[in-house]
C-alpha cells in the first residue's frame, strides 16, 4: 500500500462526520453504520502493512518533519485502531437499535456525527506524529466524549457532561503546559526529533524536563481516570447511553495511556525517567486505584455505577504494568488495553439491555433478572468472569502476565495486588450473576424465557462475549501484538 493510503480511515471518519448532520435523522445510524464498516475495511491493509513491512509514514502536503505534520502507523497504532473498530462497531449496531428511545429524534444525526468525530479522534491519537497534533486528536476527543454524555437530555446527563468538560479542560491544560514546557527546550514537536533532542537539552534544563513529566502524567491522569483524578468517570460512564459507555469505558481511558506509552517510552525515554521519579509514582497511583475503584465498586447499588467504578481499577493494572519495570508485566499491560476493551464493552451493552428490559438499575431491584432476559446477564457474566480473571476468558491473560511480570521484576507485593484485587472484583461482580440468575424476583419464581428486547440489542453484546471467550482460549494474535510493543517501548 502507498503511505497516502494511511489516511483513508480518518478522512472516511471525518467526512462521514460532517456529512451527518445534513442528513435525515432516520437515515443517520445507517449512513453512520456504512461509514465506520467502510473505515474498518481501509484499516485492514494497512493493518496488514505494519504486520508484514513495519512502520508506515506519510508527511502531509509533502512537508517533511520537523517542519510538516507526520502521521505514523506502527504496531501500537494497528493494535489499538484495531481494538477501536472490535468494539466500536458493534456498539454502533446496539446504538442503532437503542438510541431512539432515548434521544429525541431531531438529535439522531448529531449524536452519530459525535460518535465518528470520537472514533475518528482516537484513531488519530494513535497514529500521530508529533504534540501538537496529539493534542488536538486529545481535544476533540474529549469534547466528542463530553458530548456524547449529554446527549440525553437529562439534568444528570448535563451535570455529568460538565462537571467531565471542567476537569477534562484541567487535563488538557496540563497536557499543553507540558508540551510547551519541552518545545522550550528542545524546540521541537514531532516525537522522532524530538527523542533525538532531549538527551543534549535535558542535563541543561532539568527542572523544567522534570515540570514537563508532572504536567503530562497529570494531565493524562485526569483523561484516564488515575486515581485520585478519576472522580469525572463515574457520573459520566454511568449516565450516558450504554453504547456511548462502551466505547468511553472501553476505549477512550486506552487511548490516553496509548499517548503516554508513546510520548513517555517511546520518545522522551530513559533521559525523562531519571529526572523524575515516575515509575515510582506511576505504582502507588496504579495501585490505589486499583483498590479504591474495587473497593468503591463494592459500595455501589448502581449497575452502571458499579461498571464506572470498576473501570477506575481496571485502568490500575495497566498503569501497574507499564511501570513495573519488566517486560512481561508490560506485555501484560499492552494486552489489557485488549482485553479490557472487549470486556468493558460488553458489560455496558449488556447492562443497557437488561435495564430497557427491566425499567431498572438498582442493583436490588435486579435480582431475578436472569429469568426474564437470560442472553444479556448471560453475555454479562462471561464478561464479569474475564473481569476477575477466570482461565478461559481473556482477562485471565493479561492479569497472569501481570502476575508473572511482578514477581520476574522482584516484586512479589504487585503480584499479591494483582491477585488480591482480583478477589474484590468477584465480590462485586460474582453477586450480580449469582442473583441474577439463581434469586427470586417479587414473583418468586423462576420462569425463564427469551429476552423481550430487540435482537440488535443482544447481538452486540454476545459478538464481544463470544469474542472474548475466543481470545481467552486463543490469544496468540494480541499477546504476539503485545509483546512486540512490549519490546519495541519498554525501557
Amino acid at each position: 500500500m502507498t503511505s497516502a493510503q494511511l489516511l483513508l480511515p480518518l478522512l472516511t471518519l471525518l467526512v462521514a462526520a460532517l456529512v451527518l448532520p445534513l442528513l435525515k435523522p432516520r437515515r443517520a445510524a445507517p449512513f453512520a453504520l456504512a461509514a465506520l464498516g467502510l473505515a474498518f475495511l481501509l484499516w485492514l491493509p494497512l493493518t496488514a502493512s505494519v504486520l508484514h513491512s513495519g512502520i508506515v509514514t506519510y508527511h502531509l502536503g509533502g512537508w517533511p518533519p520537523p517542519v510538516g505534520i507526520e502521521i505514523t502507523a506502527d504496531k501500537l497504532a494497528v493494535f489499538f485502531g484495531g481494538t477501536v473498530f472490535l468494539v466500536a462497531l458493534p456498539a454502533a449496531f446496539g446504538a442503532a437499535v437503542d438510541l431512539p428511545a432515548a434521544v429525541p429524534e431531531r438529535a439522531l444525526p448529531s449524536f452519530w456525527t459525535l460518535y465518528l468525530l470520537l472514533v475518528f479522534s482516537l484513531l488519530g491519537l494513535a497514529e500521530a506524529g508529533d504534540l501538537f497534533n496529539t493534542y488536538v486528536f486529545l481535544e476533540i476527543s474529549s469534547l466528542a466524549a463530553c458530548a456524547l454524555v449529554a446527549s440525553v437530555h437529562r439534568p444528570a446527563n448535563l451535570e455529568a457532561a460538565f462537571k467531565y468538560l471542567l476537569l477534562s479542560t484541567v487535563g488538557s491544560g496540563c497536557v499543553l503546559m507540558a508540551i510547551a514546557l519541552l518545545y522550550m527546550v528542545t524546540g521541537q514537536l514531532n516525537l522522532g526529533f524530538l527523542a533525538r533532542e532531549l538527551p543534549y537539552q535535558a542535563p541543561l534544563y532539568p527542572k523544567i524536563v522534570a515540570a514537563a513529566g508532572t504536567f503530562l502524567l497529570a494531565g493524562l491522569g485526569v483523561k484516564a481516570a488515575l486515581f485520585p483524578l478519576h472522580t469525572w468517570l463515574p457520573d459520566a460512564h454511568a449516565s450516558a447511553p450504554a453504547p456511548a459507555s462502551a466505547l468511553l469505558s472501553g476505549l477512550v481511558v486506552k487511548a490516553y495511556v496509548v499517548v503516554l506509552v508513546r510520548v513517555v517510552w517511546g520518545t522522551l525515554g530513559q533521559v525523562f525517567l531519571t529526572l523524575l521519579p515516575f515509575k515510582t509514582l506511576l505504582l502507588v497511583l496504579a495501585t490505589a486505584s486499583i483498590f479504591f475503584g474495587s473497593i468503591l465498586a463494592m459500595a455501589q447499588v448502581d449497575l452502571k455505577r458499579m461498571l464506572a467504578y470498576s473501570t477506575v481499577a481496571q485502568m490500575g493494572y495497566i498503569f501497574l504494568g507499564l511501570a513495573a519495570g519488566n517486560v512481561t508485566a508490560f506485555t501484560g499491560a499492552i494486552l489489557h488495553i485488549f482485553n479490557h476493551a472487549l470486556l468493558k464493552g460488553t458489560l455496558f451493552l449488556a447492562a443497557g439491555t437488561i435495564i430497557r428490559r427491566t425499567g431498572e438499575r438498582h442493583l436490588p431491584n435486579l435480582i431475578g433478572s436472569g429469568h426474564t432476559c437470560p442472553t444479556a446477564l448471560s453475555a454479562f457474566s462471561i464478561a464479569a468472569l474475564g473481569m476477575v480473571g477466570i482461565p478461559a476468558t481473556c482477562g485471565f491473560t493479561s492479569k497472569w502476565l501481570l502476575t508473572v511480570g511482578a514477581l520476574q521484576a522482584g516484586s512479589p507485593l504487585l503480584a499479591w495486588v494483582v491477585l488480591l484485587s482480583s478477589l474484590l472484583n468477584a465480590a462485586y461482580y460474582l453477586p450480580v450473576i449469582i442473583l441474577g440468575f439463581f434469586g427470586h424476583g417479587s414473583t418468586g419464581e423462576i420462569r425463564f424465557h427469551w429476552d423481550r428486547v430487540p435482537a440488535g440489542l443482544l447481538l452486540p453484546a454476545g459478538f464481544l462475549a463470544c469474542a472474548s471467550i475466543v481470545f481467552g482460549l486463543w490469544p496468540s494474535l494480541p499477546l504476539h501484538l503485545a509483546q512486540d510493543i512490549a519490546h519495541q517501548f519498554f525501557l
